[in-house]
Protein backbone atom coordinates (compact mmCIF):
# COMPACT_ATOMS: atom_id res chain seq x y z
CA UNK A 1 0.00 0.00 0.00
CA UNK A 2 1.32 3.45 -0.95
CA UNK A 3 1.43 5.70 2.10
CA UNK A 4 2.70 8.82 0.34
CA UNK A 5 0.28 11.71 0.32
CA UNK A 6 -0.78 13.07 -3.03
CA UNK A 7 0.78 16.46 -3.77
CA UNK A 8 -1.51 19.39 -3.10
CA UNK A 9 -2.11 21.59 -6.10
CA UNK A 10 -2.05 25.35 -5.79
CA UNK A 11 -5.36 27.19 -6.10
CA UNK A 12 -6.18 28.06 -9.71
CA UNK A 13 -6.69 31.73 -8.85
CA UNK A 14 -3.48 32.64 -7.01
CA UNK A 15 -2.88 35.74 -9.12
CA UNK A 16 -3.89 39.18 -7.96
CA UNK A 17 -5.46 41.97 -9.98
CA UNK A 18 -2.29 44.09 -9.99
CA UNK A 19 -0.33 41.20 -11.48
CA UNK A 20 -2.95 40.71 -14.22
CA UNK A 21 -3.11 44.46 -14.88
CA UNK A 22 0.67 44.68 -15.24
CA UNK A 23 0.79 41.71 -17.62
CA UNK A 24 -2.18 43.01 -19.63
CA UNK A 25 -0.47 46.40 -19.98
CA UNK A 26 2.65 44.61 -21.22
CA UNK A 27 0.51 42.90 -23.87
CA UNK A 28 -1.18 46.21 -24.72
CA UNK A 29 2.21 47.77 -25.44
CA UNK A 30 3.33 44.67 -27.31
CA UNK A 31 0.18 44.87 -29.47
CA UNK A 32 0.89 48.46 -30.49
CA UNK A 33 -1.32 50.29 -27.94
CA UNK A 34 -4.51 49.01 -29.57
CA UNK A 35 -7.48 49.88 -27.37
CA UNK A 36 -9.73 47.45 -29.23
CA UNK A 37 -7.77 44.53 -27.75
CA UNK A 38 -8.05 45.46 -24.05
CA UNK A 39 -10.42 42.60 -23.18
CA UNK A 40 -8.31 40.15 -25.16
CA UNK A 41 -5.16 41.37 -23.42
CA UNK A 42 -6.79 40.90 -20.00
CA UNK A 43 -7.94 37.34 -20.80
CA UNK A 44 -4.58 36.50 -22.33
CA UNK A 45 -2.72 37.92 -19.35
CA UNK A 46 -4.71 35.70 -16.99
CA UNK A 47 -4.13 32.67 -19.21
CA UNK A 48 -0.40 33.37 -19.48
CA UNK A 49 -0.06 33.80 -15.73
CA UNK A 50 -1.96 30.55 -15.10
CA UNK A 51 0.29 28.79 -17.62
CA UNK A 52 3.45 30.22 -16.12
CA UNK A 53 4.47 32.17 -19.24
CA UNK A 54 6.75 35.02 -18.19
CA UNK A 55 6.22 38.44 -19.75
CA UNK A 56 9.64 38.08 -21.38
CA UNK A 57 8.31 34.97 -23.16
CA UNK A 58 4.91 36.39 -24.05
CA UNK A 59 5.76 36.25 -27.73
CA UNK A 60 4.51 32.68 -27.26
CA UNK A 61 0.98 33.90 -27.85
CA UNK A 62 -1.99 32.15 -26.31
CA UNK A 63 -4.37 34.57 -28.02
CA UNK A 64 -4.13 32.52 -31.20
CA UNK A 65 -6.13 29.86 -29.38
CA UNK A 66 -8.64 32.16 -27.69
CA UNK A 67 -12.07 32.51 -29.29
CA UNK A 68 -12.48 35.83 -31.05
CA UNK A 69 -16.25 35.80 -31.45
CA UNK A 70 -15.81 36.04 -35.18
CA UNK A 71 -17.16 33.34 -37.47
Amino acid sequence: MNTEAAPQSAPAETMNEDEVRDYAYHLYVQNGHRNDLCSDNWREAKACIRSGIAKSDSHVRLSMNLPTGKN
